[in-house]
């Protein structure tokens, strides 16, 4: 009997999409550290320990028990990155398999290219951190969702969802903001008791299995008690929620902010679908942008009020929505959907490899003060840099400024006979009571020795 393996066009685009998604992020790894999340998972594969941010609460179980082989063979760079690089593969095939059951073929490998090549999906999937594996689990876990409702209420691929969403949160845990954008999706796609208690019988599952553990290695008060100082840092300014910019003029800069991020690499194709739709006007199918919406919603309200929006990766999800709504566009014009597909997904992977990278200023700055100044009679102050020069330069001492205050009262207390270091990343560092020396700059980041002239 001859068996006949036949590999429909669709899966080539995707199976194609997935290999570009993977080698794009392969190249975009750092070579180094460069930020305290990416120390603190370091220092976890070595030893995991919630108490000394080894990594920070809430613990990121999962993704560590992930980078932990790699670690055997590669860099830590390297083996922290890998997790988000080789999931990318299953981020591409999620949003496709989610798009297209729905909103069909074309549209779906267009989601799927776009996923792969966007700028802000690439830089999160390329760091040495938990998004990329978590994007990937939770996508999965949404595709899932669009798949059982397709075939008439299947419980099996709900169950699977929901255990992935559990999976997902072991990986990530401060993506729970995604949750109420699941749940609601299952209230839309399948609504009653039984699809509802299947999910979230899966998703206990998925929860408890690293969960359970996390409690018996840190110990559930150790682990409130991380918790309650973790979330009063977070709502603070420290953290960049809302409560860092409460007025109007500042909620109206952090949905700029969040936009920007969301969008960078993306404006030529964001520019394309709206040029169709006005050219080419065609009856769109609404139940489907507005289930798409749906899961957008509830995450960017918290993004947008809750999140530091300067950071990229916390808007990698809406970045994953955007290009699926830009496929939705293209792909239900009228005309020109061809051309204006390549358009979209050449100009966002141009703009990508021409974007600069970051040099590693904070790595740069430790070893430029173990060389120049010394050690024994400084001091290093800062918000991210302390912890990423401790880790390169281990006798340093160092500590943590929230503003310029915190400077001003470290170098009026340690005197003349040290010298107190701060770099510019700190919030009001310019005052009236600190002399600030320019000593050296990397990518447009200053270090200076701080001088208190105040009355002490």
């Amino acid at each position: 009997m001859k068996v006949d393996f036949k590999i429909s066009k669709g899966a080539r685009w995707v199976s194609a999409a997935a290999f570009a998604a993977v080698g794009l992020r392969a190249l975009f790894i750092a070579p180094v550290l460069d930020s305290t999340d990416a120390v603190n998972f370091a220092l976890a594969l070595r030893h995991f320990d919630l108490r000394l941010h080894q990594p920070h609460f809430p613990g990121y179980p999962l993704y560590v028990l992930a980078a932990q082989p790699f670690a055997w063979i590669a860099s830590l760079p390297v083996a922290l990155a890998l997790p988000g690089v080789l999931s990318s593969a299953l981020l591409v095939g999620a949003v496709y398999r989610a798009v297209r059951g729905r909103a069909g073929e074309a549209a779906g490998i267009l989601s799927a290219w776009l996923v792969a090549v966007a700028p802000p999906l690439v830089e999160v999937g390329a760091a040495p951190g938990s998004d990329g594996l978590a994007l990937a689990l939770f996508a999965s876990a949404f595709a899932l969702l669009f798949v059982a409702t397709e075939r008439g209420m299947v419980l099996r691929p709900l169950a699977i969802a929901g255990g992935l969403a559990g999976l997902g949160l072991g990986v990530r845990p401060s993506a729970a903001p995604l949750l109420p954008s699941f749940f609601l999706l299952i209230a839309l796609l399948a609504p009653g008791r039984r699809p509802l208690t299947t999910v979230l019988c899966g998703w206990a599952l998925g929860t408890a299995i690293w969960l359970v553990p996390l409690v018996g290695l840190v110990g559930g008060r150790t682990l409130i008690d991380l918790g309650l100082v973790h979330i009063a840092g977070h709502f603070s300014t420290w953290g960049g929620a809302m409560g860092a910019s409460p007025s109007v003029s500042g909620l109206g800069h952090r949905a700029v902010e969040l936009l920007r991020h969301s969008a960078t690499g993306l404006g030529p194709a964001i520019g394309l679908a709206a040029m169709l739709l006005l050219l080419y006007p065609r009856p769109r199918p609404r139940r489907t942008a507005l289930l798409w919406a749906a899961v957008a919603l509830p995450y960017a309200i918290w993004v947008w009020l809750a999140q530091n929006v300067e950071r990229t990766r916390h808007a990698a999800p809406l970045t994953a929505i955007l290009c699926v709504a830009v496929a939705l566009a293209v792909t239900h014009s009228a005309r020109g959907r061809s051309w204006a597909s390549c358009g979209a997904v050449a100009s966002a992977a141009i703009l990508l490899l021409l974007q600069p990278r970051p040099a590693p200023w904070r790595r740069d700055a430790a070893l430029w003060i173990q060389q120049h100044l010394g050690l024994e009679r400084v001091v290093l102050l800062g918000s991210h840099l302390p912890r990423v020069a401790h880790f390169y330069a281990p006798a340093l001492r160092t500590g943590q400024a929230v503003d310029g205050g915190d400077v001003a009262r470290v170098a009026s207390a340690l005197g003349n006979g040290v010298t107190v270091l701060a770099s510019s990343e700190i919030p009001a560092l310019q005052r009236s009571d600190l002399q600030l020396q320019p000593l050296v700059q990397w990518g447009g980041r200053t270090l200076y020795a701080a001088h208190f002239v105040g009355k002490r």
